[in-house]
């Protein structure tokens, strides 16, 4: 009997280990996720054996060609950039969510072609290794983002998650972020965003360590039109709600290596049947896909756990001594 009690006791301690939320700032985008670690990276994609977290995504790009409108494939320095927002949240542990009726998440994202994966590496190669724009350009995301994401975009920033607590209905503009046109982008967020609700930054995502990567397989190299596929695995560069640590979440590349990233981009797949407003506000392409992250607590909210483990094992010790 005693046995029996001593063994529920810990179990009740297991489940506190997990329900003890992180003593961390409170976000929109963190309030989503699940602070459950632990890692683990032995299985296959995005193996969900860890704790990930999975973002669903949709999704609007523009294509600037290097070589002018005439161009007729990609090339080095064509830039791509848009925006991702979140429709729904799928946390470990928890059901899926849908993201959008009471707050809104959003991903600005923008890339420039660095080179070409595979035999020859030339323009006709099969896949596009995208990297973060130079400074220089007018498609930085410092300057695409502005006063919102100042002090948070490095030389390796190719991607910046913004929130706004207001719901799609109260926003302008057709109410949804994805009815913007890229000149509401390039403009409005750079005043601030007032003009699209009370727009913050929330996290930063980077090209920064050496299995970093984000690659587009387009389904033709000389008709940028036609859409294809996505991957990606990028550092988490900073960050606004607290986390210290991110476990590795795996996925594999173009060929066909497993890698670890902070947070992934797992195979999206990108469309041009996007809408005549859409195309007319300047888009090229749409594409839906899922990120995946697996932040664990900050050492503070351990310590929690350590506390209240140790309370739970001195109860049970007092109960087998009497």
């Amino acid at each position: 009997m005693k046995s029996a009690m001593s063994k529920t006791l810990l179990s009740a301690g297991v489940a506190l280990c997990f329900s003890v939320a992180p003593a961390a700032q409170a976000t929109i985008l963190s309030s989503f996720l699940t602070f459950d670690g632990p890692q683990c990276t032995a299985g296959p994609v995005v193996s969900q054996c860890g704790g990930e977290d999975r973002l669903q995504d949709d999704s609007l790009s523009a294509y600037i060609p290097a070589g002018g409108s005439t161009q007729s494939g990609f090339a080095v320095g064509d830039i791509i950039y848009g925006m991702i927002t979140m429709s729904n949240v799928g946390a470990s542990g928890r059901s899926t969510v849908n993201v959008g009726a009471d707050n809104q998440v959003m991903i600005l994202f923008s890339a420039q072609v660095t080179g070409f994966a595979g035999a020859g590496a030339t323009t006709g190669s099969p896949v596009l290794q995208l990297g973060a724009v130079p400074t220089s350009s007018s498609f930085d995301l410092a300057e695409i983002c502005g006063a919102i994401c100042a002090g948070h975009v490095t030389a390796n920033t190719i991607g910046v998650a913004l929130t706004t607590p207001q719901t799609e209905n109260a926003l302008s503009n057709g109410a949804n972020p994805l009815n913007w046109t890229t000149a509401q982008v390039t403009t409005f967020l750079n005043e601030g965003g007032a003009t699209h609700g009370p727009w913050g930054w929330e996290a930063s995502l980077g090209l920064d360590a050496t299995s970093d990567f984000f690659n587009f397989k387009p389904n033709s190299t000389t008709n940028v039109q036609l859409g294809g596929i996505e991957r990606g695995a990028f550092t988490i560069e900073n960050q606004d709600f607290g986390v210290k640590q991110w476990a590795p979440v795996d996925l594999f590349n173009f060929n066909g290596d497993k890698v670890l990233g902070d947070a992934t981009l797992d195979i999206g797949s990108v469309a041009t049947n996007i809408t005549d407003a859409q195309r007319a506000g300047g888009w090229f392409f749409k594409d839906q896909s899922s990120f995946y992250v697996n932040p664990i607590p900050e050492p503070g909210s351990l310590a929690l756990m350590g506390i209240a483990l140790a309370g739970l094992g001195g109860m049970a010790r007092r109960r087998l001594q009497g």
